[in-house]
């Protein structure tokens, strides 16, 4: 973030392409109004909440409307309610026909989010699958030095005490758990 407003941050790129000036306006009201920061216009920035810059990043993106959105680390200090709406936010773009591209190490979110996952360790890929096969694959996560998510290890302890059985498939999320209990 670099502008003194939200607007000037969010005109930003588009006014750097030198698009006319009727297509920035149309562009920042349509990502302003996407990312929940109507009225933002004026505001400084730099004293928005975290969550609030985050979503004023998300803008400058979406302002620029490509076709691939490379995010690093997007749920890093991110409350629960930006955290879902940073969700909701993802869903309808991929539902746009955007490709997205997400690097992180929030194991939850990208077993609950993710088509596809790569997991790297020393710099190569050492899966390329979908959430089941790279999340229950121990000796995977243990050579990528990652952790189960909450839900395969609650998975996992029900299968354990003879709660669930292997005909049931793990829920990506508890909503998940919560509609098959």
């Amino acid at each position: 973030i670099i502008a003194s407003t939200v607007l000037a941050e969010v005109s930003f790129g588009p006014m750097n392409l030198k698009m006319p000036v009727e297509t920035v306006r149309e562009r920042v009201g349509y990502a302003l109004s996407y990312m929940n920061l109507t009225g933002f216009e004026d505001r400084a920035p730099h004293y928005l909440s975290g969550g609030e810059k985050k979503r004023v990043s998300i803008a400058d993106i979406i302002a620029m409307k490509p076709e691939v959105i490379i995010f690093d680390e997007p749920t890093a200090s991110l409350d629960p309610f930006n955290r879902t709406m940073l969700e909701q936010v993802l869903e309808k773009l991929k539902e746009e026909g955007k490709t997205i591209l997400i690097s992180t190490h929030d194991v939850d979110f990208a077993f609950r989010w993710a088509d596809r996952i790569l997991v790297f360790a020393d710099g190569k890929i050492i899966k390329d699958g979908d959430p089941y096969s790279v999340f229950f694959d121990r000796r995977l996560l243990e050579e990528a030095d990652l952790e189960e998510p909450f839900v395969v290890r609650m998975y996992h302890m029900l299968l354990q005490k003879g709660l669930w059985h292997y005909d049931n498939r793990c829920p990506r999320d508890i909503s998940g758990f919560q509609d098959l209990l």
